[in-house]
C-alpha cells in the first residue's frame, strides 16, 4: 500500500484547459506577431502549453507554416530553426538583401526562464519585474526569443480541477500523510495551487522530467511507497519509477504507457481506490 502521493500540476491537479493570459511583446513584434512566432516554433510539440499557443494563433486566423528543424527540451520548452522568409523581414539582420531572406535561418526559442538562461539569453531587470508580476497572479510564463534576443513574454492561466481539493482531503482521511507537488513551473504558481488545496506539504518547482524521477527514487530509498499522478510527457519517467504510476486518461500516450493505472475519464476520484494497490 502506498504512503506517499506525488502530483504533477498542469493537467493533473489543474484542468489543463489553459487560456492565454497577459502578453508582453518587445520591438519589433506586437502581441499578434509574438503569438504567431511562438506558434510556429511550438507547432510540432504535444505539450499542453504548445497546444494552447497554436490554438490561440489559429483562432486569430494566423498562418502557421512548417518549420525546418524542431528540438523539444523536455520540461523546458522548444528550440526551432525557422527560415527568415517564414518569420518575415523583421527577422533579417540589418543590411541583408531581401532576395537572400529565404536562405537565412533564425533560431526561435520558446520556453522557461531556465531554458533561456541555458541558451545564454539575457533577461533584463524590466523583464524580471514582469515575470514577478505574472508569478504573483499564478500565471505560468513562456518566454520567446529569436536569435538570442528576448522578444516577448506569454502568461498562461489554468484552473484547479473541481475535485482536486476533495480528493486530497479523502486521501488524508484514508491515512495518507505525505504529499508532494512536482512541477516544471516556477515556485509561485506552484505555491498558489498548493495553498488552494489546503497545503500539499512538499513543493518542488522548476523540475525537469529526470528531477521528478530522481525525487521518486530518493523517497523510495527512504522506505516510502510512492504513487505518482501525472498526465504529460514530462511525467513519464516519474510514473515509470514510482511504486504506483497513475496517468490521467486525458493526458499524453507516453504518460499512459508509463503508468500502471489510467484514469480513463480523467477523474481524480479514482486514485482514492487505487491507493490500496
Amino acid at each position: 500500500m502506498v504512503d506517499t502521493f506525488a502530483f504533477d500540476k498542469t493537467g493533473t491537479l489543474t484542468r489543463g484547459e489553459l487560456t492565454l493570459g497577459d502578453i508582453t511583446a518587445f520591438d519589433p513584434l506586437d502581441e499578434t506577431e509574438l503569438v504567431r512566432v511562438a506558434a510556429i516554433a511550438e507547432k510540432r510539440s504535444e505539450h499542453l502549453l504548445a497546444r494552447l499557443i497554436v490554438r490561440e494563433a489559429e483562432s486569430r486566423n494566423l498562418v502557421i507554416p512548417a518549420i525546418d528543424e524542431f528540438t523539444s527540451q523536455p520540461g523546458s520548452g522548444v528550440i526551432a530553426q525557422v527560415r527568415t522568409s517564414v518569420l518575415g523581414k523583421w527577422a533579417s539582420h540589418e543590411g541583408e538583401e531581401s532576395h537572400s531572406l529565404h536562405e537565412k535561418i533564425n533560431e526561435v526559442i520558446v520556453g522557461s526562464r531556465r531554458l533561456m538562461e541555458a541558451q545564454n539569453i539575457e533577461i533584463s531587470t524590466d523583464i524580471e519585474d514582469r515575470l514577478a508580476k505574472l508569478d504573483e497572479t499564478g500565471q505560468t510564463v513562456l518566454l520567446v526569443a529569436v536569435d538570442g534576443k528576448l522578444l516577448g513574454v506569454l502568461g498562461v492561466r489554468d484552473t484547479l480541477r473541481a475535485e482536486s481539493a476533495d480528493v486530497i482531503a479523502e486521501l488524508k482521511q484514508a491515512g495518507i500523510k505525505n504529499f508532494a507537488l512536482l512541477t516544471g513551473d516556477r515556485s509561485q504558481p506552484a505555491r498558489t495551487v498548493a495553498e488552494s488545496l489546503g497545503s500539499l506539504g512538499t513543493i518542488e518547482a522548476d523540475m525537469l522530467p529526470l528531477d521528478k524521477a530522481n525525487w521518486i527514487e530518493e523517497q523510495t530509498k527512504q522506505g516510502r511507497r510512492v504513487a505518482m499522478v501525472g498526465d504529460g510527457v514530462n511525467d513519464a519517467p516519474a510514473l515509470a519509477k514510482s511504486d504506483l504510476g497513475i496517468a490521467m486518461g486525458t493526458g499524453t500516450d507516453v504518460a499512459i504507457e508509463s503508468a500502471m493505472i489510467t484514469l480513463v475519464k480523467g477523474d481524480l476520484h479514482g486514485i482514492v481506490k487505487a491507493r490500496n494497490l
